[in-house]
């Protein structure tokens, strides 16, 4: 069984994709990691090879004394 390709499903281009994670990234500035933390997590599924999305969400994480 194949992964599923989100972005197809939903039928969203990567406009959307920069526009979530600029929002993501608004929050992260403001400081208010528990609402940013949801929008890079559903980042990492929606663009599983975007390493950018993948560092940020580990550095929400960690920001939350969350590292595992």
């Amino acid at each position: 069984m194949g992964r599923i390709n989100w972005l197809k499903e939903l039928n969203w281009n990567e406009d959307q994709l920069e526009e979530l994670r600029l929002t993501g990234f608004a929050y992260i500035k403001q400081g208010k990691y528990e609402i940013a933390l949801p929008i890079f997590e559903a980042l990492v599924v929606l663009c599983p090879d975007s390493v950018y999305d993948s560092q940020t969400l580990g550095a929400l994480y960690l920001q939350m004394n969350q590292p595992l």
